[in-house]
């Protein structure tokens, strides 16, 4: 999974800094995934100075705080939950209101997740992942919903 690179390239601006971390997170059914961040610093409410650059102290400690913060929200979940955090940008909020303690930030986001290693398949676990079917299911009802509806009414019936 990565950003894209329009949206990638939007973020950056003239007088910012860029900071950008990556950690490794073992998932709770054996997977190691390799998670890049990557925020911005922004200007202060009320800043006069047109530069927003953060020092070495400051980004240093942004990139711990980030790691940190990926490490706790990640580790030990299964990935199927982090998938979904990925996908709803709730980490990216979680992210972006911790650092916003340090430095104000802007543009906060999950660059890249790499899977570095993945555990053998398990038939069983295998099959009991595609048991759940839900959302299987509701795609086959909605089907059979709209052919019962659909009526051809160009064809005349004598």
């Amino acid at each position: 999974m990565t950003l894209v690179r329009d949206r990638l390239m939007n973020m950056f601006k003239k007088g910012i800094t860029l900071i950008e971390a990556c950690t490794e997170i073992k998932t709770a059914d054996n997977v190691v995934l390799r998670v890049f961040a990557m925020g911005f610093t922004c200007k202060a409410f009320n800043q006069i100075n047109k530069n927003a650059k953060a020092g070495a102290g400051k980004r240093k400690e942004i990139r711990a705080r980030m790691i940190s913060e990926l490490q706790n929200k990640c580790s030990g979940k299964k990935l199927s939950e982090i998938v979904s955090l990925l996908k709803s940008n709730a980490l990216d909020k979680d992210l972006m209101n911790e650092l916003k303690k340090i430095r104000p930030m802007a543009n906060v986001t999950i660059r890249k997740v790499k899977v570095i290693r993945r555990p053998k398949v398990d038939l069983k676990e295998l099959m009991a992942l595609y048991s759940q079917k839900s959302g299987v299911e509701k795609s086959k009802n909605l089907e059979k919903k709209e052919t019962t509806e659909a009526k051809n009414l160009l064809t005349k019936t004598d």
